[in-house]
This record gives C-alpha cells, sequence and structure tokens, in this order.
C-alpha cells in the first residue's frame, strides 16, 4: 500500500491517527456536551424559578390571572419551540436516535448536524423543559446534540 501511495498507483488508505489522538478528541466531546448539559440545565432551571415566582406573587392578589400567566407562559414556550422546528430546523423534530443511527449505517441526511439544527433543538429543549412539558432531555442531549457537537470538532 506504501508502495502504491508514493507511486499514485490505484487508490491510496487514508492514514489512521494514533489512538491517542482519538481519545483526546472523544474528551474534549464529551466535556463540551458536559458544559452544554449543564447550561441548559442552569437556564431551564432559572427560566421555571423566574416562572414559579411571578406566579405566586400574582396569586396573592388574583389566583386566576396567576393561573393566567402559568398557562401563558407553557403555550408560549411550546409554541416557540414548535416555530423553531418547523421553521429553523425541521430535523430537530424527533429525538434524533432514529436518524442517528441511520447516519450511521451510512445514510446522508441533508441539514442533520448543523448549527441551525444545534440552535432550534437546544433552545426548543430549554424552552420545553422549563415550561413543564413531558419531554426528556437526555436521548436528544446525548444522541443528537453530541453527535452535532462531535461533528464541529
Amino acid at each position: 500500500a506504501e508502495a502504491a501511495r508514493s507511486k499514485g498507483i490505484g487508490f491510496a488508505l487514508p492514514r489512521r491517527r494514533p489512538a491517542w489522538v482519538l481519545w483526546v478528541i472523544a474528551f474534549i466531546v464529551s466535556i463540551l456536551v458536559a458544559f452544554q448539559c449543564a447550561g441548559m440545565l442552569f437556564l431551564e432551571k432559572e427560566l421555571a424559578v423566574l416562572k414559579f415566582k411571578l406566579v405566586w406573587l400574582v396569586h396573592k392578589h388574583s389566583p386566576a390571572l396567576a393561573l393566567l400567566i402559568f398557562v401563558t407562559y407553557g403555550l408560549t414556550a411550546a409554541l416557540i419551540s414548535a416555530l423553531l422546528v418547523l421553521y429553523v430546523s425541521p430535523r430537530a423534530a424527533s429525538s434524533g436516535i432514529p436518524d442517528m443511527k441511520a447516519f450511521l449505517n451510512g445514510n446522508f441526511i441533508p441539514g442533520f448536524l448543523s448549527r441551525k439544527t444545534w440552535f432550534a433543538r437546544t433552545l426548543g429543549l430549554v424552552l420545553s423543559t422549563s415550561a413543564g412539558l413531558f419531554s426528556g432531555s437526555e436521548g436528544p442531549l446525548l444522541a443528537h446534540l453530541g453527535a452535532i457537537v462531535a461533528s464541529g470538532v
């Protein structure tokens, strides 16, 4: 293979990276995904705390208005998440695990690992979980967002 590569005959096999380089890349990707997860959890918590503080302040004067604020925040967060998926990146719609399986099996999926998909999925997960919707961030975060971060590294 080395003689063919030097003469330009046939196809040349790509050179493999040393194992330590692959381990360093894996370590960097895991650190970046952990920081993203921590940032998302921090934003979710802060948004939920602000929502509950506002509802509690208003509840002292008008319980009906407090309920209206609570429901309005949930609907607004769900609407923004849905608009992000519809208009910014349709690839952020599912959990990302079936698309990841298809991608790893060799199927090309346009926009699957793009920055727009990362933005839509990250903001959509933060808004939907801070609103109290039943959407776990474990599958989409580790499967899809981890792949997007890894493709960027």
